[in-house]
């Protein structure tokens, strides 16, 4: 099924930024893995943090806190997929690649982040988890990477941790 088919079963579908939802990246997610494993490859989940969205709201509006979300949400989508990532909700998204790519890529998205609105925009915290096994869940992955997300200072700036 193409990225295009999945959007229009809205059970899979964010209405807000075009990506997955959590359980369109889990059904999609969870055979992945296990593609990737048995090709050697070793599958990483990224979770992903606009950094004060709260205040960028209260200072600027939700309208453009909206725009912030649907202009993040095409980094994500150019660089992984509308598929290969999710927004979960509020400022929460996730993604899910290969290890090889990952420090550049998210480099990069860091880049594009702090050009968007004009400059007008957050930080990103992003987690990263490594997949070792084809019996790990997704929902799991995804908390591993959300808790390495966690671990990232506020005040760092745009930032990973492992």
């Amino acid at each position: 099924m193409t990225d295009r088919g999945i959007k229009k079963e809205n059970r899979y579908y964010d209405e807000l930024t075009g990506l997955s939802n959590m359980a369109g990246f889990f059904y999609h997610a969870d055979g992945w893995i296990q593609s990737s494993l048995r090709q050697g490859l070793q599958p990483i989940f990224i979770c992903f943090d606009l950094n004060g969205l709260k205040d960028y709201n209260r200072r600027y509006g939700f309208e453009e806190g909206t725009v912030l979300l649907q202009e993040f949400a095409q980094i994500l989508s150019r660089h992984f997929g509308e598929i290969q990532s999710a927004r979960f909700g509020a400022d929460k998204f996730f993604a899910y690649t290969e290890e090889s790519e990952y420090g550049p890529v998210l480099d990069q998205i860091f880049q594009e982040t702090s050009a968007l609105n004009n400059g007008r925009t957050l930080p990103v915290r992003a987690g990263v988890y490594r997949t070792y096994h084809s019996g790990v869940q997704v929902h799991i992955a995804c908390d591993y990477a959300d808790m390495a997300c966690h671990r990232v200072p506020r005040n760092l700036g745009s930032h990973y941790a492992v």
